[in-house]
């Protein structure tokens, strides 16, 4: 199983804690500068689609909430 298969299991309430996420912070801690596995279990993974699709709609509401008035 390459590293998209490996994303799958891997999360749970939010968070890498499923099944995969010791798979998962293996490929990290050795892709990324993030070594510390207690760092990577406290962040919150970005939502994207998988096949790198954007959501307008909700790319339109991030624009709208965050434009300055």
């Amino acid at each position: 199983m390459g590293y998209r298969g490996k994303r799958y299991g891997a999360l749970k309430d939010g968070h890498l804690a499923g099944p995969n996420a010791n798979e998962v912070f293996g490929i990290l801690t050795q892709t990324t500068p993030i070594k510390d596995v207690a760092m990577l279990r406290i962040i919150i993974p970005n939502g994207s689609d998988p096949n790198g699709f954007i959501n307008v709609p909700s790319l339109k509401l991030d624009f709208d909430n965050y434009r300055p008035s």
